[in-house]
């Protein structure tokens, strides 16, 4: 955290004032997401995860310093660490990327995340 935050100090000072936070990817799924528990299986590590109130943290001290956060979640390419968790939403074992689109499951996955 003390990073992102040594980040968005840096950015009041050259009067930047969104920090596009790319949060998640292919290769790590760090964010908590109450609903859908197992997808922070998909981190690199339990030491380089997100909590909801890490995040709130996170966004508040921006706020403060006039700077807006936009999370970027990729869907449904870039999300092969999203089946970590849940497998069923990867096509197949032999194809885990994009999400599979045909599932159902996949899409109330979608929504759990970006619903919060």
């Amino acid at each position: 955290l003390a990073t992102i935050k040594g980040v968005i100090d840096a950015m009041t000072y050259s009067k930047l004032n969104v920090l596009h936070w790319h949060i998640v990817d292919e290769q790590s799924f760090p964010i908590e997401i109450p609903s859908y528990p197992k997808l922070w299986n998909g981190s690199y590590s339990y030491s380089e995860r997100y909590t909801m109130p890490d995040a709130i943290d996170i966004v508040r001290y921006a706020e403060k310093r006039g700077v807006n956060v936009l999370a970027e979640i990729d869907v449904p390419g870039h999300a092969r660490s999203w089946g970590v968790g849940y497998p069923e939403l990867w096509p197949s074992d032999s194809c885990r990327e994009p999400l599979d689109v045909s599932n159902n499951f996949t899409f109330k996955v979608i929504d759990g995340i970006l619903s919060g």
